[in-house]
């Protein structure tokens, strides 16, 4: 009789299904769906800790960027500035020595493009058609050019020693 009562209780699929696999179904599918429910919202917030991280990376960058840009962008000015503000004091202006044979124009050119790193070149040149410039050559050495009388008007390059003098 209990029998009887178990199968009206119960639909026929469950009939057919052994108390064990009832059991075993009964615990391993709330648990399945507890682990796939936590690895989803694992995945769902590490994805979300990375694109935060990344968003802070990217803005870091974005900012350092800007910053080199602004820097790279002043600097020719800031040259120019204070080459303007060196002829105003004549100290570009020699009248004794002609540029291309003064070495205090040498040394004032080449302190420049020492103080600033990211500059390639650095130039002087005056009404006479005298020029100087301090520029990095492929060998990453340091050299001078020089137009002028000393040179006869020809564009000549000397390699520099840690003084910026000519070493000939």
């Amino acid at each position: 009789m209990s029998n009887t009562l178990l199968n009206v209780s119960h639909p026929k699929l469950f009939s057919r299904i052994s108390w064990q696999t009832f059991l075993v179904i009964a615990f391993i599918v709330p648990i399945v769906t507890g682990v796939g429910l936590v690895a989803w919202i694992s995945f769902y917030q590490g994805r979300q800790a990375v694109n935060k991280v990344a968003g802070q990376l990217r803005n870091e960058l974005t900012a350092r960027i800007q910053t080199e840009i602004r820097y790279l962008l002043e600097t020719p000015h800031l040259i120019n500035r204070l080459n303007a503000d060196a002829i105003e004091q004549d100290y570009l202006q020699e009248q004794a020595q002609s540029i291309d044979t003064s070495p205090k124009a040498w040394r004032y050119i080449w302190q420049q493009i020492k103080q600033f790193p990211y500059i390639s070149a650095v130039y002087y040149a005056n009404n006479q058609g005298e020029y100087i410039d301090y520029h990095w050559g492929v060998n990453g050495q340091l050299n001078l050019g020089i137009i002028g009388q000393s040179t006869n008007s020809a564009y000549e390059i000397y390699l520099t020693d840690n003084q910026g003098n000519p070493t000939c």
